[in-house]
């Protein structure tokens, strides 16, 4: 079979391997019977080639021409490979590999090898490598020479294979040049022929030398996990060999082959002389067969409900959990025993890997089984397992191993995969503590080869402290264990949740790698016992040791830009921006899973150190996985949309300030209101036009969105809401003093700077604590966070709870006054009753301030700020009904107003003299009259003129005393 349209396009490896600048693999399954003469003839030459596989590479040692490719052949017992690159030929014979009417598979990989390289080990040179069912059977380093004696050969250009121009791939023959024809026929048959432009790579930690078997273990990569953890029932996974069966069992189902161009359809028999069935054909051609085995090629889920995908995921990680058990690891092993252990590693991180088909996967297991804990469970038992693994190494062995250093007595794993990068070590307690802190990753290290240069911002970094079990009696002086890993997509297959009391917003998303450390410690494997297992099995780290020893990670932002706030208080803002769409805060946060049901991201346990557009700085005092999350700003959404009762609340602002204006005017211009009382509730007026006034600009959008204006006007309307407060404070103590003492006049001094200067303090508090909150609330209240609203709040319901405590006062003692004057005491009585009342509808208005501003925005319940804002607009007219209508000394000075002003005789003017007389001698033990009726009505029987005259002499004047009975 013969095929030219197999190569993707500009990739020249195939067309020369001259160009393979990674190398070239290919590898190819074979069924051959041989002749039963094979074994006679076995001199080099004496039998015929019989091809393989072959893309034209031939060579003359004779004439030094040489044609490039590469082939795989039969020459009796020998098996050949050969791979040109026009300039230079490597050719490798390996004898005996005879696999007779049974399938095989023969893979080759290549390198050309740097001969002056004299460090590196020959076995890791490159050259020509043949593997036979996975095993490598030969290598070669030196390329061949011609007759000349000189390793160069002359390449031959301009040639065509059958007419068709390189590179063409030929199955079961190969093409003759001198004589122009296919010949060299094998008559086997074959399957899954793969390439690849690059070396196969193998190490201590991964051997993809396994994808030369691609599919045909079909026992393997068709167990399904149900199968498989039937399998795993019956085995002893504390038995090396059965747990190495187990993983590479679980290789073939996870870790499906790199990208590939099979060129020829499989199962592809050749026979007879000419390359077809009948002998008598040319070879047929293959086109456009091209298959992929991408492991990030996304799962349709088209085919099969979401509840199968998440069922079938979840049944994964169940075998996974299987192989990561950690119950059966005791004892101490041998580091080679142990190695052997390490490369499950990379199976159980293939399943958490944020590829786009395990991020559907995952995702379907979140939505159909909400409770699950999902991938940080795998997580957190990788770490265990690698915890438990590499302290079951014994440091005291003489055996050197590709990770093990026995000159250290140290274990210093390391291995990486598609998404994560991991170390594990165990240490003696003296090597460990050898420093301060130990400082991860180690970029120039093997591990980090390859996805140094394929992740982005690879620059991540953290230290780990290293006395947490120095204090601790049987953890001080033994070996430690511990993994730290680094892993760039985690968090996408990760659950979406996070402790809402810290990040508040819904819009919010990782904006790191993840970083994972867990620490244990290990037994000393010179001296140890039973005992010794179970003790160390206790030992933690200490808690204390860590708040002032924190893990100190510095993680780069997949997203570089700047957040509005550096940090955040418990209840901060719930989402405010001038830039609403940018980043409102980052937060260092560890996968807490004790939180909720199944876990969350939780920043308590870490605390942002330091944070900029590029990275940010992290301490956690807890073990276990960390990153950096970013909460996103969002629009802030309110709820205004009443018109009707926003056509009340204006009815009820405009009728506010037309009536306090005038109860102001009443109080200025009338000498007969004017006194202590009225000038106190004058100020009370004025504070609360002002604040209804500025009310009205928060309604305005260009007030509101501009963070400016915001923040003026909304400060000037919290200082007059709060002066308000405040004046209402001072009336209800004015009265309580002149029911319980006596005093009327002369006080008005001492409040003035109580009642305007006290507004400051929540407000400085506010430029203290809050300021980078302030000015960006919508309704332009004190700023978009409810702590800063709260406190507020409380502060204003304070005054209002002093202002009734008060009132109480006043409330039981308005029968029996301080204050003996009969007409002050009439006046008195009529303005508490307004003064009890505007107290504890003012506490009332402050409680249902903090019911609206502090209302939970993401529940049920609808907004009562329609309503509160109605009750806001007309409080002015209660404010003027209680405070001005329902006093009567107030009701008079509109009266006297209302008349032309009589003309006052002297006679009419009652002195002090006079009033000492008209106290009728039936007074009580006080000296206080008996109570015999409504004061209103026996004080209206008097003439208005001579009651207005006889209250301005008595408000005038200071108390009289009343002589005591004889």
């Amino acid at each position: 079979m013969v095929d030219s349209s197999f190569v993707i396009p500009g990739d020249e490896c195939q067309v020369n391997p001259l160009y393979c600048n990674d190398g070239l693999s290919f590898s190819i399954w074979e069924k051959i019977t041989y002749d039963s003469n094979i074994l006679l003839d076995t001199g080099e030459g004496a039998q015929s080639k019989k091809y393989i596989i072959s893309s034209g590479a031939e060579y003359d040692p004779v004439t030094g021409r040489a044609y490039p490719g590469f082939a795989i052949y039969h020459q009796g017992v020998d098996l050949v490979d050969v791979v040109s690159t026009g300039e230079e030929v490597w050719e490798l014979r390996v004898t005996g590999q005879l696999h007779n009417d049974t399938w095989h598979n023969i893979g080759i990989r290549f390198t050309k090898p740097d001969l002056t390289d004299t460090k590196t080990p020959m076995h890791k040179l490159g050259g020509l490598e043949l593997f036979v069912n996975l095993e490598r059977v030969g290598h070669s380093l030196l390329p061949e020479f011609t007759e000349a004696g000189s390793s160069s050969f002359s390449p031959v250009e301009g040639y065509t294979i059958n007419g068709s121009p390189p590179p063409v791939i030929m199955v079961g023959c190969h093409y003759d040049h001198a004589n122009a024809k296919f010949d060299h026929f094998s008559g086997a048959e074959f399957d899954e022929i793969a390439l690849w432009s690059r070396k196969l790579g193998t190490n201590a930690t991964h051997d993809e030398t396994i994808f030369f078997f691609g599919g045909f273990e079909a026992e393997f990569t068709k167990v399904n996990p149900q199968q498989f953890k039937a399998l795993l029932n019956n085995a002893d996974l504390a038995n090396d060999h059965e747990a190495e069966i187990a993983n590479e069992i679980l290789e073939a189902m996870l870790l499906t082959q790199p990208t590939t161009v099979p060129p020829i359809p499989t199962r592809t028999t050749v026979v007879g002389g000419n390359g077809s069935a009948g002998g008598g054909t040319s070879p047929s051609t293959a086109k456009d067969a091209k298959t992929t085995t991408d492991p990030n090629a996304k799962t349709t889920t088209s085919a099969r409900s979401r509840f199968d995908t998440a069922k079938s995921m979840l049944a994964l990680q169940n075998v996974m959990s299987t192989m990561l058990n950690v119950d059966k690891v005791s004892g101490i092993k041998s580091p080679s025993r142990v190695e052997a252990r390490f490369p499950l590693a990379i199976v159980a991180s293939k399943i958490v890997a944020g590829s786009t088909a395990n991020i559907d996967k995952w995702n379907a297991v979140y939505e159909e089984y909400p409770e699950m804990e999902g991938a940080p469970r795998t997580i957190r038992e990788l770490q265990e397992y690698m915890v438990a693994w590499v302290g079951a190494t014994n440091t005291s062995s003489d055996e050197a191993t590709n990770f093990f250093k026995p000159d250290r007595d140290a274990m210093e794993y390391a291995t990486s995969g598609e998404d994560f990068v991991m170390n594990a070590h165990k240490l003696p307690p003296k090597e460990f503590r050898r420093e301060i802190r130990l400082r991860y990753p180690k970029y120039d290290g093997l591990e980090w080869l390859v996805n140094k240069g394929k992740w982005p911002n690879a620059k991540d970094s953290f230290t780990i402290p290293t006395g947490m079990f120095k204090n601790q009696e049987g953890c001080n002086d033994i070996p430690v264990s511990f993994v730290t890993s680094i892993f760039n997509n985690l968090a996408k297959v990760f659950p979406r949740k996070r402790n809402p009391a810290h990040i508040r917003g819904d819009d919010w998303e990782v904006d790191s790698k993840v970083i994972t450390v867990n620490v244990g410690a290990s037994v000393d494997s010179a001296d140890y016992d039973e005992a010794d297992l179970e003790t160390v099995k206790q030992c933690r780290a200490d808690p204390d040791y860590m708040r002032e020893n924190p893990i100190r990670a510095t993680f780069y932002h997949k997203e570089a830009s700047s957040a509005r706030l550096q940090s955040r208080h418990l209840t901060s803002t719930w989402f405010s921006s001038t830039n609403r769409d940018g980043i409102e805060v980052r937060h260092c946060v560890w996968w807490n899973e004790g939180f909720g049901s199944s876990g969350a991201w939780d920043p308590v346990e870490c605390k942002v150190v330091e944070t900029s557009d590029e990275k940010t700085t992290c301490e956690c005092h807890e073990f276990g996985s960390f990153a950096v999350i970013r909460e996103l700003s969002q629009p802030i959404e309110i709820d205004d949309d009443c018109f009707i009762l926003q056509v009340l609340k204006y009815i009820g602002i405009g009728f506010s300030v037309i009536l306090l204006s005038g109860m102001i005017l009443v109080i200025v211009g009338s000498k007969k209101v004017w006194d202590m009382f009225h000038v106190l509730r004058m100020n009370i007026g004025i504070c609360w036009n002002f604040a209804i006034c500025l009310h009205i600009l928060t309604d305005f959008d260009s007030i509101r969105d501009d963070e400016t204006p915001n923040l003026v006007v909304g400060f000037l309307m919290m200082y007059c809401y709060t002066a308000s407060a405040i004046w209402t404070f001072c009336e209800a103590h004015a009265t309580f003093k002149a029911f319980t003492a006596g005093i009327i006049s002369g006080r008005t001094k001492i409040y003035y700077p109580l009642a305007y200067g006290a507004p400051f303090i929540p407000l400085g508090v506010f430029f203290i604590l809050y300021n980078e909150d302030l000015g960006l609330d919508p309704r332009c209240f004190v700023g978009w966070n409810d702590e800063a609203k709260a406190m507020y709040i409380l502060f204003n319901v304070g005054v209002s709870v002093a202002a009734v405590a008060c009132a109480i006062v006043i409330l039981f003692n308005m029968a029996r006054p301080q204050t003996k004057r009969t007409n002050v005491v009439m006046d008195l009585r009529s303005q508490a009753h307004g003064t009890i009342w505007v107290c504890f509808i003012t506490l009332f208005l402050w409680i249902f301030a903090g019911i609206t501003y502090l209302h939970d925005r993401e529940g049920d319940q609808p907004d009562p700020y329609c309503v509160f804002s109605v009750l806001l607009g007309w409080f002015g007219v209660i404010l003027f009904l209680l405070l001005g209508v329902a006093s009567r000394k107030f009701r008079l000075g509109v009266k006297s107003r209302q008349k032309p002003k009589n003309n006052i005789d002297e006679s009419h003017v009652v002195s002090d003299q006079t009033i000492e007389e008209s106290i009728p001698e039936e007074q009580g033990a006080d000296g206080i009259p008996e109570d015999t009726g409504d004061p209103e009505s026996a004080h209206e029987s008097e003439d208005d003129n001579n009651i207005e005259n006889d209250e301005e002499a008595q408000w005038d004047q200071p108390d009289l005393p009343i002589p005591e009975e004889a």
